[in-house]
């Protein structure tokens, strides 16, 4: 399989992940136990330190942006299937979009790291296993390029 049919399919999985999301895409940080370096509980967000939305007008918070001081986007965080978790993570680097942090199942637990060049092209992608193991890494180039030595779970 060429680069261009695998980018392509990773940019349709990434599309279907976030398809409520798609455009509004946001690290502080990654634990190495696959959970979320930020809350997913809906209710950990706060109002002082976050913006806060209803997407879908149901009362509930499903969306968290997180600026810097100059609105800057540093992360973002969303409700995909309106559960009251947060299961998808944008993390920026100087306002451009690094990783992503998915929740493919909805359970609490990332199970997909995807790490991005200059935002927009897919360098890396991790995904674990039921367990938490990680069960495929595939690199497009060199770790260090794609992010993924820093941040090396294994």
């Amino acid at each position: 399989m060429n680069f261009h049919k695998i980018r392509l399919v990773l940019l349709i999985v990434f599309g279907l992940c976030v398809s409520p999301c798609l455009f509004a895409i946001g690290s502080v940080g990654e634990t190495k136990d696959n959970k979320p370096a930020l809350p997913v509980a809906v209710a950990e967000y706060s109002a002082d330190d976050w913006i806060l939305v209803d997407r879908n007008g149901d009362g509930k918070i499903d969306y968290a942006l997180k600026q810097d001081k100059n609105g800057t986007k540093i992360c973002e965080a969303f409700d995909c299937n309106y559960d009251g978790r947060m299961d998808n993570f944008y993390f920026y680097e100087t306002g451009v979009l690094a990783r992503q942090e998915i929740d493919t199942k909805f359970v609490g637990k990332i199970d997909l790291w995807v790490y991005l060049y200059q935002g927009v092209y897919i360098s890396a992608y991790e995904r674990a296993n039921s367990d938490g193991v990680l069960s495929l890494v595939k690199v497009f180039g060199s770790k260090t390029a794609a992010g993924i030595a820093k941040n090396d779970k294994s």
